[in-house]
C-alpha cells in the first residue's frame, strides 16, 4: 500500500562510521574513537525533506559542540528523535573533524497524510463515515490504519443494509514532500429492503399479525441490522409485559435474495405460559405501586430474581415493624398459565427495645453501636426502632470487618439472638474476640530522599497499634505515593514481619529502595501545526529539572485542554535509559476546529422565552487567543457581548478576558441600559478560582412616565475593580449532592476619568450539601451583601437649591439616605426563583424603606432611609444597601429523573446595611418538582409567604432552569 523511497545521497559523509542504526539499538564505539573521548566539534542534522522547525529538532540532540563525545548521548538523541516522530528511520555518524569529531544525524522522514478524501455515491452522511476512519490528517501514514478504515466502512454499509456496497482505496504519495493523499472510493448502490417478516415456534395466544405490529422492520422498509436485532428484544419485552415470563425471541434468520436487494426475516419465538401473581393478606395494588412484587414490568421468570424480590418484600414489612412477617409462596402450573400466590401474614408490630453485645471485652459497646445501622428508637439522637434481618446481617459483617481492622483476625460475630416479649424485641449479638495482633514497632530503612520520620507519621500502621494486612498494604501505598510525587517512580518498598511465638505481636520493618529520581529533561511537543510553540510551553508549565510524576503530567494535560483549541492531548514520558534520572516529556496534540457556533432556547416564568446565539473563532494567530460574540435576548433583557480571551497575561499563565457589552434590562420599577467594557484576570488552582475584574460602564436608568420614581433614577458612569474568590468542593457543579462552596467578592467603585461615584460593595455566599443516600439531599445557602457609599457624585441631583429639606440654620441639604447615594442599578434586589421563592422578582423588601410609594417631584421632606408606603397597591422596589438571604432545600427522588423539593426561604433587603434587624426577615415555605435533564434540572416551584402583608399575593408559582443556588 505504501512504498519507501530510495534514500537520497547524503554527499560528503556516507563513508563515515555508523555508531547507531535505530533508537533502541546500542552499538559499541570503534576502538579509534572510544578510548580518547574526543571533543565534539560540530553537530549537524540532514534530512531528505525540509524540516518544519530545525531549531526544535536540534534541541532534541543531547550532544553539544565543545563537550566530550559520549555514545550514551548519541543513543539518547536517537531516542528523542524517535519519540518525537521526527523520522521513520534515522542513523548517526561520527567522523574526524579538527582534532575532534563531527556528529551527523541522518533522517529519512515519515510519510504524513495531507488529505483524506471520500468520493463516490455515499448513501450515508459523510460526517458519519469520517468518524469511522482511524487515519486522520497530520498523522503518519500507516497501512494498518487505512486498512482498518476500509473494514469499518464495509461493516457500516452492511449494517445499514447496503449489502452490495463496495469500498476501494487509493493512496497517492508525493515522495519529494513526503505527503500522502488517501482516497476512499465508495459505491453504496441500492439499500436492501425487507421482503417479509415471519415467525416460527410456539406463538401461544398471539397471531402473527399482532406480533408484527410490535416490530419496526416491515415489508418494504429499509433493512438495517440494528433494527431487526432490536426488534427481537422489543418483541420479547412485549411478551414479558403481557405476562409470559418464560418467553424467548431469538434474533431472526436472514434469507437474502441472490441480488442482495431483498431480505426475508424469520424470528424463532417461544411464548410459553402466562404468569399470574395473586396476593393474599395485603393490598396488591399498593405493593405493585411500590415495585415490591416479583416479576413486574419486563422481568423474566428467574428463581434468583424471585428470591431477591421476596427478600425486598420481607424487608419492607420489617421496616414497618412487622418483624415476624410470614410470606408463603405457592405455584400452580398448567400448559398456558403459571400462577403464583403470595400469602402474607404481617403479624404484630414490634418495637426494638435493646441491643446488647456479649463477649466484647476489649472494645466498648458504644464504639460498636456506632458501626451498625440497627438501632433502638431514640427521640433526640434518632433511630428507627425497627429490626430488619437484611440490615442486621449487614451490621454483623460490618462488626466483623471493624474488629479485624483492630487486629482481631480470628473474631467471630453472631449468630444474633432475638428475644421477643409483649411485642418488644431485644437483640443480643455474641462476639468472640480472640487474640489481638499488634505492631510492637514500625521501622523504616533506606529512606534518604524523604524524611523517614515524616513518612512513618502519615502511615495508618503505627507502633503500638493494631496490625492488619490491609493497614500494611495502605502504608506501603502511601510510601510509594509520597515517593512518586517527588519523581521516584520506581521506588520499591518491601516489608519484613517478625512475629512472636504465639502470633500476636509483630515487628514491622519497611525497607525502601528509592532508585533514581525522574526529573524533566526536554519537553517535546508534536502536532501543533498552527499554535505557536512558545504559547504551548508557557501553558505547559513544566521546567527542566523539576520532579516528574503522573499527577504533574495530568495537570499538564488539563492545562492544554483548558486552552480550548485542542481536540486531543496526550502527555507521556518518552522512553529513557534504564536507571537514568532525566526523562523527556512527549506531548502530542491535535488541533480542533477553530470555528464554533453555539445556540440555545429556553423559557422561565421571570424572563419568559429566551434564546442565545454565539460565534467563536479560536487560536487567533496561533497564540491561543479566542474571540467570541454572544447575542442573548428574552422578554426582560437583551445583551450583546464581544469577548477576547487569552490564556496568559504577559509572561504569567493567567487567563485574561477582555470584553465589551451592551445590556438593556427591564426591572420591576425601572429600565436600565448599560454599556461598557471589562478586563478580568483569573487564576485556577485545585478547587480554587481567584479573579480580578475591572469594569467601566455607562448606566442610563429610566422609568415610564408617572411612575413616581424619578427621584431614584440616576444616569452615571462607574469605574470599579472587583477581586473575587471562589472555593469549590462540590461533587458536581451542575447538580451537586455533597460538599460545599464559598464565593466572596468586593467591588470598589472609584473616581476615574468621567466616573465620580465611589462606594464599596461586598457580597458573600456559602453553600453546603449533605447527601442522604437514597433519601435525597439537603442543601443550604447563606448570602450576605452590604454597600457602603464613600462619596456621592449624584448628591446634587438629590437635593435641589429650593429643596425644603434645607436646614434653616446652615442652609445645607440634609444628608440623603445612604441608599440614595448608590445608583439604583447597583443596589441589591431580592425575590424570585434564585433568591426568595415566596416573592416575585425584586418584590422582597421593607415597606417604607426598600418598597416605596415615591412622592412626585419636587421631592418632599423625609428622614434618611424613610419613604412613603401608604398605598400597598402602588409600592415600587427601589433596592437597598443591605442583603440577607438564607435558603434551605430538601431535594428527594420520586421516580427516575423526577424529584421533589421542600424548601424554606428567609431574608430581606434593607436601605442601609447598618440598619439590619432580624425582626424584618420575611419567611416563606414551599415545594416543587425537579426534572433532571442532561443539561441540568428543570424546576417548578410554589412558595407561600408566612409574613404576608396587605396587598401581597399569598403564593408565587415559578418555572425555571437550574438550581436556585
Amino acid at each position: 500500500m505504501t512504498t519507501r523511497s530510495e534514500r537520497p545521497p547524503l554527499a560528503g559523509w556516507l563513508r563515515a562510521v555508523p555508531l547507531a542504526v535505530a533508537a533502541a539499538q546500542v552499538v559499541p564505539l570503534s576502538a579509534e574513537v572510544a578510548p580518547t573521548e574526543p571533543i565534539v566539534r560540530r553537530v549537524e542534522i540532514r534530512s531528505d525533506v525540509e524540516l518544519e522547525d530545525p531549531q526544535q529538532t536540534l534541541d532534541l540532540i543531547a550532544l553539544r559542540p565543545g563537550e566530550p563525545f559520549r555514545s550514551e548521548a548519541v543513543r539518547e538523541s536517537l531516542r528523542n528523535l524517535q519519540a518525537a516522530g521526527e523520522a521513520g528511520e534515522m542513523e548517526a555518524y561520527a567522523v574526524p573533524f579538527e582534532d575532534g569529531v563531527q556528529v551527523s544525524f541522518a533522517l529519512w522522514a515519515k510519510v504524513w497524510v495531507e488529505e483524506v478524501r471520500l468520493e463516490g455515491e455515499f448513501g450515508l452522511k459523510v460526517s458519519e463515515l469520517r468518524r469511522l476512519l482511524p487515519q486522520q490528517v497530520e498523522q503518519p501514514l500507516l497501512e494498518s490504519r487505512i486498512l482498518r478504515g476500509i473494514y469499518r466502512l464495509q461493516d457500516l454499509y452492511q449494517a445499514e443494509g447496503y449489502l452490495n456496497a463496495r469500498v476501494r482505496l487509493e493512496v497517492d504519495v508525493d515522495e519529494r514532500r513526503k505527503r500522502a493523499t488517501v482516497t476512499y472510493r465508495i459505491d453504496s448502490r441500492e439499500p436492501a429492503t425487507v421482503a417479509s417478516v415471519g415467525f416460527e415456534g410456539d406463538l401461544g395466544p398471539f397471531d402473527a399479525e399482532r406480533l408484527r405490529e410490535r416490530l419496526h422492520a416491515a415489508p418494504g422498509r429499509r433493512f438495517r441490522e440494528e433494527t431487526v436485532d432490536n426488534d427481537a428484544e422489543r418483541l420479547e419485552g412485549f411478551l414479558l409485559e403481557q405476562g409470559h415470563r418464560l418467553a424467548v425471541v431469538e434474533p431472526p434468520r436472514r434469507q437474502v435474495d441472490p441480488e442482495a436487494t431483498r431480505v426475508a426475516l424469520v424470528y424463532p419465538v417461544s411464548v410459553g405460559p402466562r404468569f399470574e401473581i395473586r396476593v393474599l393478606g395485603a393490598d396488591q395494588k399498593l405493593l405493585a405501586k411500590r415495585k415490591l412484587l416479583p416479576l413486574q414490568g419486563r422481568e423474566r421468570f428467574d428463581e434468583a430474581a424471585l428470591l431477591q424480590a421476596l427478600e425486598r418484600l420481607r424487608a419492607y414489612y420489617q421496616e414497618k415493624g412487622h418483624y415476624g412477617v410470614r410470606i408463603e409462596r405457592r405455584e400452580q402450573r398448567t400448559d398456558d398459565l403459571l400462577r403464583m400466590t403470595l400469602a402474607i401474614d404481617p403479624g404484630p408490630v414490634y418495637q426494638l427495645e435493646s441491643i446488647r453485645f456479649e463477649g466484647n471485652h476489649e472494645i466498648a459497646a458504644g464504639e460498636l453501636e456506632a458501626v451498625i445501622l440497627t438501632s433502638t428508637r431514640r427521640r433526640l439522637a434518632g433511630g428507627s426502632g425497627r429490626l430488619v434481618d437484611r440490615v442486621l446481617a449487614e451490621d454483623l459483617a460490618a462488626l466483623k470487618s471493624f474488629y479485624r481492622l483492630q487486629g482481631y483476625r480470628s473474631v467471630e460475630v453472631g449468630p444474633p439472638q432475638i428475644e421477643s416479649r409483649d411485642e418488644r424485641l431485644a437483640v443480643i449479638i455474641p462476639i468472640r474476640e480472640g487474640p489481638q495482633q499488634r505492631a510492637v514497632q514500625v521501622a523504616m530503612f533506606g529512606a534518604q530522599a524523604l524524611d523517614a520520620g515524616d513518612l512513618l507519621r502519615q502511615l495508618p500502621l503505627k507502633a503500638g497499634g493494631p496490625f492488619h494486612p490491609r493497614l500494611l498494604e495502605e502504608s506501603l501505598e502511601r510510601i510509594r505515593a509520597s515517593y512518586e510525587e517527588q519523581g521516584y517512580e520506581s521506588t520499591q518498598v518491601a516489608p519484613t514481619l517478625d512475629w512472636n511465638p504465639d502470633g500476636t505481636r509483630v515487628d514491622v520493618t519497611l525497607r525502601v529502595l528509592e532508585g533514581p529520581q525522574s526529573t524533566v529533561d526536554r519537553i517535546i511537543v508534536r502536532g501543533n501545526r498552527r499554535t505557536r510553540s512558545a504559547i504551548l510551553r508557557r501553558t505547559i508549565g513544566l521546567e527542566p529539572g523539576e520532579p516528574l510524576n503522573t499527577s504533574r503530567l495530568l495537570e499538564v494535560q488539563r492545562n492544554l485542554y483548558s486552552l480550548g483549541i485542542f481536540s486531543r492531548v496526550e502527555v507521556d514520558r518518552a522512553p529513557g535509559t534504564p536507571f537514568s534520572g532525566q526523562r523527556d516529556v512527549l506531548i502530542r496534540v491535535e488541533e480542533g476546529d477553530r470555528r464554533r457556533v453555539t445556540y440555545g432556547f429556553g423559557y422561565d416564568s421571570e424572563d419568559g422565552a429566551r434564546g442565545l446565539i454565539g460565534y467563536t473563532r479560536g487560536n487567533l494567530g496561533g497564540r491561543g487567543i479566542s474571540a467570541r460574540i454572544d447575542l442573548r435576548s428574552s422578554e426582560r433583557e437583551s445583551q450583546v457581548r464581544a469577548l477576547l480571551r487569552q490564556p496568559y497575561l504577559g509572561r504569567w499563565r493567567l487567563p485574561t478576558t477582555y470584553s465589551l457589552f451592551s445590556i438593556e434590562e427591564t426591572r420591576e420599577s425601572f429600565d436600565s441600559k448599560r454599556r461598557g467594557g471589562q478586563v478580568e484576570v483569573q487564576h485556577f488552582g485545585k478547587n480554587l478560582r481567584l479573579g480580578l475584574l475591572y469594569t467601566f460602564k455607562i448606566v442610563e436608568n429610566s422609568a415610564p412616565e408617572q411612575s413616581g420614581i424619578e427621584r431614584e433614577l440616576q444616569e452615571v458612569e462607574i469605574s470599579s475593580v472587583t477581586p473575587n474568590l471562589f472555593l469549590d468542593h462540590r461533587d458536581d457543579p451542575f447538580d451537586p449532592t455533597r460538599g460545599w462552596s464559598t464565593n466572596f467578592q468586593l467591588e470598589y467603585a472609584f473616581p476615574f476619568l468621567s466616573a465620580d461615584v465611589e462606594f464599596l460593595k461586598l457580597f458573600g455566599q456559602q453553600t453546603n450539601y449533605w447527601n442522604l443516600g437514597r433519601f435525597g439531599v439537603v442543601a443550604a445557602s447563606l448570602r450576605l451583601g452590604a454597600i457602603e457609599p464613600i462619596r456621592g457624585a449624584t448628591l446634587e441631583n438629590l437635593a435641589l437649591p429650593e429643596d425644603p429639606t434645607l436646614s434653616e440654620d446652615s442652609m445645607l441639604p440634609k444628608a440623603p439616605p445612604p441608599r440614595d447615594l448608590i445608583p439604583i442599578s447597583e443596589r441589591y434586589f431580592a425575590g424570585g426563583r434564585t433568591t426568595h421563592r415566596a416573592y416575585e422578582r425584586d418584590r422582597l423588601g421593607i415597606r417604607g424603606e426598600t418598597l416605596c410609594e415615591i412622592p412626585l417631584l419636587p421631592p418632599q421632606p423625609r428622614q434618611p432611609g424613610i419613604c412613603d408606603a401608604d398605598d400597598p397597591e402602588g409600592l415600587e422596589p427601589v433596592g437597598g444597601n443591605g442583603l440577607f438571604l438564607f435558603n434551605l432545600d430538601y431535594r428527594f427522588p420520586i421516580f427516575g429523573p423526577v424529584g421533589g423539593t421542600v424548601f424554606v426561604d428567609a431574608g430581606n433587603v434593607w436601605a442601609d446595611w447598618g440598619e439590619f434587624d432580624p425582626d424584618d426577615i420575611k419567611l416563606g415555605v414551599g415545594f416543587g418538582f425537579r426534572y433532571l435533564s442532561p443539561i441540568g434540572p428543570l424546576r417548578l416551584d410554589a412558595g407561600w409567604k408566612l409574613d404576608r402583608e396587605e396587598g401581597e399575593d399569598p403564593f408565587v408559582v415559578l418555572f425555571s432552569f437550574g438550581n436556585p443556588f
